[in-house]
């Protein structure tokens, strides 16, 4: 048949390990493989000697184990033990809390020598600023109370710097002293027999103490040879830094009195002095009030304008006392001085010339306002009298033309009544003539009346003479 090549399963879990398929296409029966009887045919092939075996090794383990534990225990209760010994190992570890005591105090003694050589470069950093600043300050061109008050400045500075310097590493220092104190107290505390042992048994104890203490010496060498070449270029840079700042001053120095005597200079010239002369002959002091040139409250422009003049001489005042605090020395103020003078001396100068013509103006001009008014009284009575003359001619003439215009206007009035009434006669003959033609007009319309009505009585006699004839027609006509 056609299954017979199949497998019979009677488990479905045993599909995921065999196919339908289990011997060649050329077979012509199935050999069926049980894989339950195949587990039992497995259970009779242990091997029991094999447990045996690895119980044994087991055993043999901890029994060897057991017996070398036993005998050390053993051979450690016969061991003596000597209290020197341990006495030496006490000497050397009092040694190396010495030792280590005295390094500790020697680095902190050398860390404090450190710190006080930091300290005074410093210190003497800022002395070599504060002279430098000096010498800088003697080179400038400077009135004394301001070089003074510069150099108060300046010793202010360097006395704070000094002080933040001196506190800052007094704290530092203070530390450090305390535990070099400390360290002393521990190194005198020791039993000083004991370490004398320790010491004599040194060479004995522990030769690579010896080396440790030639490596100590070599680093100590090494480390001050170190800090000895570190100062000495602290120190030449300290050297090389002041030169520098000498030269810079130096050069800034010359740079500062170029500058001066450019914005400073020493002016000769004999024309200057001239003028200087000439200015002080003129004026000694310095002031311009406009009141003292007001000549009355009339002259309103003048008056503003001293007052505008006043004003822009207390600017100049102003601009001048900026310009004076500015500390020039030599030819520079007295010219400033000069200019000042002369704007004053243009201004007083103008000012009395023209208060002096203004007065004279005006006396000339109550003069001539006096006259004018003299004429000005003579013309107003001449006028008032040809007024007068021109009034009594004026009223003669308005008299004769009233007469005259009065005669006009009756002349007038007749010829206007006259032509009221022609015009009232003309209005009478056009009535009649209106009556006249109302009468021909209402016959004209009673005609016109007549003429409609027979007009109608023709046409309604019309229409019914065509409506008997078609009514004829109809009867006349044979129905087909």
């Amino acid at each position: 048949m056609g299954n017979d090549d199949k497998m019979i399963i009677h488990k479905p879990e045993l599909k995921l390990f065999l196919t339908d398929k289990m011997y060649p296409e050329t077979k012509t029966e199935a050999e069926h493989y049980d894989l339950e009887n195949e587990y039992e045919k497995t259970k009779q092939n242990k091997n029991h000697a094999v447990l045996l075996m690895l119980l044994a090794l087991v055993a043999l383990v901890v029994g060897i184990s057991y017996g070398i534990t036993a005998f050390i225990a053993y051979q450690n209760k016969k061991i003596d033990v000597d209290i020197d010994v341990f006495a030496d190992t006490n000497l050397i570890e009092l040694f190396d809390m010495v030792s280590r005591t005295e390094d500790s105090l020697a680095s902190a003694q050398s860390e404090k020598a450190h710190l006080e050589m930091l300290r005074q470069a410093e210190l003497q950093e800022i002395e070599a600023k504060k002279e430098g600043e000096l010498y800088a300050l003697q080179s400038m061109r400077l009135t004394r109370a301001a070089q003074n008050q510069q150099e108060k400045e300046i010793q202010g500075v360097y006395e704070a710097s000094l002080l933040a310097v001196q506190e800052s590493y007094d704290r530092d220092l203070a530390v450090l002293e305390k535990s070099i104190e400390e360290y002393r107290k521990q190194l005198e505390t020791l039993d000083s027999s004991r370490v004398k042992q320790a010491q004599e048994q040194q060479v004995a104890l522990d030769f690579q103490r010896h080396i440790y203490e030639m490596e100590k010496v070599q680093l100590q060498e090494k480390y001050e040879l170190i800090i000895q070449d570190l100062r000495e270029k602290i120190e030449e840079q300290q050297r090389l830094a002041y030169e520098r700042q000498m030269a810079s001053i130096d050069s800034l120095s010359s740079d500062y009195q170029r500058l001066v005597a450019l914005l400073d200079p020493i002016v000769e010239d004999p024309r200057l002095d001239e003028i200087k002369t000439e200015i002080a002959e003129f004026i000694e002091t310095r002031a311009f009030y406009a009141d003292d040139y007001r000549i009355s409250a009339k002259n309103e422009v003048y008056n503003h304008l001293l007052e505008k003049i006043e004003h822009a001489y207390a600017s100049i005042d102003y601009l001048a006392e900026i310009v004076s605090a500015i500390p020039y020395e030599n030819t520079i103020p007295s010219i400033l001085e000069t200019i000042e003078s002369i704007y004053y001396v243009i201004g007083i100068e103008l000012a009395y010339f023209s208060s002096n013509e203004i007065a004279s103006l005006q006396k000339s001009l109550d003069t001539v306002d006096a006259d004018y008014e003299i004429q000005i009284a003579a013309l107003e009575a001449n006028y008032q009298k040809i007024l007068e003359d021109q009034r009594i001619s004026f009223q003669n003439q308005l008299a004769d033309q009233k007469e005259i215009y009065e005669n006009k206007l009756i002349a007038q009035a007749n010829d206007f009544d006259k032509i009221v009434e022609d015009s009232r006669m003309y209005l009478l003959g056009l009535e009649r003539e209106l009556s006249k033609n109302k009468t021909y007009i209402e016959a004209l319309e009673k005609e016109n009346r007549d003429l409609k009505e027979n007009q109608k009585t023709i046409e309604t006699a019309s229409e019914s003479s065509i409506f008997i004839e078609l009514e004829e027609e109809i009867i006349q006509t044979p129905i087909e």
